[in-house]
């Protein structure tokens, strides 16, 4: 219920807000909002950190990329891929790789994206999988 009255507020004051304020103005910024008049790619993602989980199993997680409405993920698993293969489409600034051989390196890269367009990618990070 207090979830429900919270969006309920936020719309509310997106609402205000859009009465207010032009949809390009920086100000949209501070209140944690995305600016509505838009035209912009997501900024790259950044703070991307792999931790080892279960067998097989990796964790990743990175900041929130100003912008962006979801994020992919791209793996290289050294030795065996030549390139990174798109790994997961997430809505969140979290992910779990999964079904990775043991022993194995994975290089992870992520780029954020909205109705505009992709970002560049992150800085690319690797673990081993345990």
């Amino acid at each position: 219920a207090k979830v429900d009255a919270l969006k309920k507020r936020m719309r509310g004051l997106i609402g205000e807000l859009e009465g207010l304020i032009e949809g390009d103005d920086p100000r949209w910024l501070a209140f944690g909002l995305n600016l509505p008049g838009t035209t912009s790619t997501p900024e790259a993602p950044e703070g991307l950190v792999l931790t080892a989980g279960t067998a097989g199993t990796v964790y990743a997680d990175w900041a929130d990329a100003r912008r962006a409405t979801s994020y992919r993920m791209f793996e290289v698993v050294v030795g065996v891929d030549a390139d990174f293969v798109p790994a997961a489409t997430v809505n969140d600034s979290d992910a779990t790789l999964t079904g990775l051989t043991t022993g194995t390196t994975v290089r992870v890269q992520v780029t954020a994206v909205n109705e505009t367009g992709e970002s560049q990618p992150s800085a690319v990070t690797e673990a081993v999988v345990p």
